[in-house]
């Protein structure tokens, strides 16, 4: 099970447990799928806070502008997968009708 987070411009998708026991003898590892859902720049804070006892306690602190271009093949591709309801409407439509009207002759 993973956790999503939609911020203002980023979707952030857990890929390891956020809740996790750290070993004194392996990496204790976390992982996240970040994902812009808008383009320009944006800018990015993320602060990493471990539990010490009941206290949460700030590790480690990123922040960065990241610049998001989004290609005209993926505009498409977006409007697309966003609109495909009536997209299909409009293009089955008329071909739909035609048939119809040649079934119905």
């Amino acid at each position: 099970m993973s956790l999503l987070i939609k911020l203002s411009n980023f979707a952030i998708t857990a890929v390891t447990p956020e809740i996790q026991a750290i070993s004194g003898h392996e990496t204790t590892e976390w992982k996240w799928d970040i994902k812009p859902v808008s383009e320009g720049k944006q800018y990015l804070h993320l602060t990493l806070s471990a539990f010490i006892g009941s206290t949460p306690r700030t590790i480690r602190t990123f922040d960065k502008i990241i610049e998001v271009e989004v290609t005209w093949r993926q505009k498409i591709f977006q409007f697309v997968e966003n609109n495909w309801q009536w997209l299909g409407t409009v293009i089955l439509a008329p071909f739909a009708v035609r048939l119809w009207k040649k079934m119905f002759r």
